[in-house]
């Protein structure tokens, strides 16, 4: 995702011709590109541990039920029946007494004993020395707990890409914040801070990398999009571009 999104649109290209920048993809079963087919100066391959991983995906949805739980009000709610649809109720109701006072801080120290520090990220970081590390992300996954913590341990900054458009508002961070996250605009700089909890100056608008397609003239007028679809250029159409592949998306249509 963050290849097609960040890479493959050319939104990340400026950086290399203005900085020394070297490009991490994690040695993961989600990574299916070939990176050195990417066009890169320079990248490397980090080695990930599957069970450390597993411990902070832990530790993140505990902290995703503690927030929305403190919420106490529909969007609170809302996201929180989410959550237990799509997680299951037997491990949601474990992340609901996780979340409570005195196992929350009790769980937090106990995964964080358990998975340790990234050792290969902390050797890398003093080994390039890099004034910042960029992390395009969903504000989940292999490096949202490490990087903030990792770079503010080295004196180092981070910075945060957002991915999506419901990053900010459907998210929780179980350790420390990025030094800035960069969101699309107003809606989601407003989520950034209200609903995450990231302070107003780390927070700035810089816009959606994957929409830079669009400047682009297209290739083909409506009229002959609709054409070939067999659709009635007189009449309005409504084009339904999916969520994910866990949601029953014919059922939505119907």
């Amino acid at each position: 995702m963050m290849i097609r999104n960040f890479i493959n649109t050319g939104a990340l290209a400026e950086l290399d011709e203005v900085y020394d920048v070297e490009y991490v993809f994690p040695s993961h079963k989600r990574v299916t590109v070939d990176i050195d087919k990417l066009p890169l100066k320079r990248s490397r391959m980090h080695p990930i541990d599957d069970r450390r991983c597993n411990l902070l995906s832990r530790l993140q949805h505990v902290a995703v039920v503690r927030k929305f739980r403190r919420r106490g009000d529909e969007v609170g709610r809302t996201l929180l029946e989410f959550y237990r649809s799509a997680w299951g109720a037997k491990w949601y109701y474990i992340c609901s007494c996780l979340a409570y006072f005195p196992m929350w801080p009790l769980y937090q120290w106990h995964i964080r004993y358990k998975a340790g520090r990234d050792e290969w990220l902390m050797d890398y970081i003093k080994e390039r020395n890099p004034e910042v590390l960029v992390y395009p992300t969903v504000l989940v996954g292999l490096y949202v707990s490490d990087i903030p913590t990792h770079a503010q341990c080295m004196q180092k900054k981070s910075l945060f890409l957002m991915n999506s458009w419901d990053n900010p508002s459907i998210k929780a961070m179980a350790s420390k914040h990025p030094d800035l996250l960069a969101v699309w605009g107003e809606q989601s700089r407003e989520d950034a801070v209200n609903i995450l909890g990231m302070k107003p100056e780390s927070v700035a608008i810089c816009g959606a990398a994957q929409f830079e397609v669009y400047k682009k003239i297209p290739q083909s007028s409506r009229e002959s999009f609709l054409e070939k679809n067999g659709l009635d250029p007189r009449k309005k159409t409504f084009l339904y571009a999916g969520s994910s592949k866990g949601l029953d998306e014919m059922n939505h249509l119907k």
